[in-house]
């Protein structure tokens, strides 16, 4: 899609209501490699890490990277099967496709491009911005203490209050979705859960990509990012509006349910109830 490869866009309404990344930060995190291209393994760990990926001893799943001495395994999320890198000192001698369940290689490849395995990205600046706001929404300036939160004070409208909590399809704001009810006087975050939080927020204000941090998504970026951010003058074709509203409005019912149990076993926060 962002590179304007793609004519024709089919997405359900689902795709339309998730949130995403600024597209300048998808930009930044997808890696071309091509044969003979000047690349260290060092940049191209440094880059994978950056760019969400898991590091393992094999690669077994999507998402996944190992480096055995000069050779990189790598499957992206988005491949249909994972890639071998050979380097020669600091280039890339070789790439080749290769199967994860007999580890062997298939086809050749001359160039490609391995999309990021994260649906959070960071850098430095976003990071620290990113920081700030969770801070602010937890209601708290130092220490992760969610019991403090402003959202047991004002907390959000039932849904079945208001009577029609769905615009338009394809110019509904995703910030003005209905905010789902929070148990406040219930909640109580566990404290390994904050510590977890703690840290993984001095992550975030480093720059680094943070594993799960996709469930504070309405609270990293500077505002919502959803699907027609990615498109260039795009034509929007509704098929049945009705059902898409419909499946819209199960989709947050969905939510709704999952974030309530959510809470009950002390892993969420009131305040992602505007996810």
């Amino acid at each position: 899609v962002r590179q304007g490869a793609l004519q024709v866009v089919v997405a359900p309404a689902d795709a339309r209501m998730h949130r995403l990344m600024p597209p300048q930060l998808l930009d930044a995190h997808c890696i071309p490699l091509s044969e003979g291209m000047r690349l260290t393994r060092e940049e191209a760990v440094r880059r994978l890490v950056q760019a969400g990926y898991q590091r393992e001893e094999m690669v077994e799943g999507k998402g996944q990277f190992a480096l055995r001495g000069g050779i990189l395994d790598v499957f992206a999320p988005d491949a249909l099967s994972a890639i071998r890198v050979e380097f020669f000192d600091d280039e890339v001698d070789s790439i080749r496709s290769f199967d994860v369940l007999t580890q062997r290689s298939t086809t050749r490849l001359t160039e490609t491009v391995l999309g990021p395995a994260s649906e959070a990205l960071m850098d430095r600046e976003t990071g620290k911005a990113a920081v700030k706001r969770l801070r602010e929404a937890l209601g708290q300036e130092g220490a992760v203490q969610p019991s403090a939160s402003k959202a047991f004070v004002e907390l959000p409208p039932l849904p079945e209050d208001e009577e029609d909590v769905l615009p338009g399809l394809w110019e509904m704001d995703v910030s003005d979705a209905p905010k789902t009810p929070a148990v406040a006087t219930a909640f109580s975050m566990g404290e390994r859960s904050a510590d977890l939080l703690e840290i993984q927020m001095e992550n975030l204000s480093q720059g680094d990509t943070v594993r799960g941090m996709e469930r504070w998504a309405h609270l990293l970026y500077d505002r919502d990012y959803s699907l027609s951010e990615y498109l260039e003058h795009p034509i929007v074709i509704l098929d049945e509006p009705e059902s898409l509203r419909g499946r819209c409005n199960n989709r947050h019912l969905e939510f709704q349910e999952a974030y309530k149990s959510a809470l009950l076993r002390e892993e969420a926060h009131p305040v992602q109830g505007e996810l």
